[in-house]
């Protein structure tokens, strides 16, 4: 059973995320972030890494001031994600980001966000919903051939919404493989697979939707496949 890496912060035993990684034939093991060094070490014993959602970045990280409608920065997760995610990369052990995952990843490998999507984008949808999490709020394009779209088995999906902010330009090595009506970027990935990144909350949805999940089974399958490699 491949073990998978996340943060102990977000991850309880209720958790959505351990309950979709449960689901998809996952250990989970929960990671401590208080010393960042010593967090990519022992997450580097796990075969797979969850970066899961919650508050913004910091956008010194980016390189730009912050604005009064950017979130106060969780300076722990900021300090010690980066290293996961660089620790991961050089080891080409697969990625899974959601929601702040996905800017997370993003930032740490070159990237940029928009702080607020209603300040920055003209005519926005509602990208922070009111409704619960297990429902959806809008549609989402999907590339025709990215790993998204054969793993969800379609070109258009309806997904949840809860963020304000979203990828801007996307990293080198990551291709824009999910947008939504208004040109939002919903989804990002890698050429080779190490990284599948969405902005929306698969976890939530994987009762109502219950292809979903795959996003979760494929994180379990890439780890297997990275083990079986390393055994030939």
């Amino acid at each position: 059973m491949p073990r998978m890496s996340t943060d102990p912060e977000l991850t309880t035993a209720q958790s959505k995320y351990v309950e979709s990684l449960a689901r998809a034939g996952a250990e989970v093991h929960w990671v401590e972030l208080s010393d960042p060094d010593a967090a990519a070490a022992e997450a580097l014993t796990c075969d797979g890494l969850l970066l899961p959602g919650g508050g913004d970045m910091d956008p010194a990280f980016y390189g730009q001031e912050r604005i009064s409608a950017c979130g106060e920065p969780n300076l722990l997760r900021d300090a010690a994600e980066p290293k996961l995610l660089r620790a991961f990369l050089a080891a080409d052990k697969p990625v899974l980001g959601i929601c702040r995952g996905i800017q997370l990843a993003n930032v740490a490998l070159g990237g940029t966000l928009y702080q607020d999507i209603d300040r920055c984008i003209p005519q926005p949808l509602m990208h922070m919903q009111k409704h619960p999490q297990s429902e959806s709020i809008h549609k989402v394009q999907l590339a025709a051939g990215s790993r998204l779209s054969r793993l969800l088995n379609t070109e258009e999906i309806y997904v949840n919404s809860t963020h304000h902010q979203s990828v801007d330009a996307p990293a080198p090595g990551l291709i824009v493989t999910a947008k939504a009506p208004d040109g939002v970027i919903e989804g990002l990935e890698s050429a080779d697979g190490q990284f599948v990144l969405v902005q929306w909350h698969p976890e939530a949805q994987c009762q109502s939707d219950v292809r979903m999940l795959r996003l979760f089974e494929d994180l379990v399958q890439r780890a297997a496949d990275w083990l079986a490699i390393r055994r030939d």
